[in-house]
């Protein structure tokens, strides 16, 4: 998942917004975390990708905090953002639930 996050962000930096020095910095961060996340997809490996990039980052573009926006639009409603959390976690909890009952042996199948 961290990879396709990442390619996200590689992928919406167009040509002109990267000659600013801070975000040719996060495009950097970004591929780099792409590159470790293909390479070794292995949990430990994310998790320390996570916490490197956000040190990297957190580092590397202190001067952004001055031009943070005041505002920023969200694309959709209030609303519509609940009900996206709402199934995000109804499909974490139905696949925790399910993988703990295929685990289970069921009497008669061996």
């Amino acid at each position: 998942m961290s990879g396709i996050v990442a390619i996200t962000s590689v992928d919406r930096q167009s040509p002109g917004v990267i000659a600013d020095r801070t975000d040719r910095v996060r495009t950097s961060i970004a591929t780099v975390a792409l590159i470790v996340m293909v390479l070794a997809p292995w949990s430990a490996f994310q998790i320390g990708t996570i916490v490197v990039g956000g040190l990297a980052g957190w580092f590397l573009c202190r001067g952004d905090a001055d031009t943070a926006p005041d505002s920023i639009a969200m694309p959709m409603s209030r609303k519509a953002g609940i009900a996206c959390l709402a199934v995000f976690f109804v499909l974490l909890a139905g696949s925790v639930s399910f993988r703990a009952c295929s685990e289970q042996q069921v009497p008669g199948l061996r």
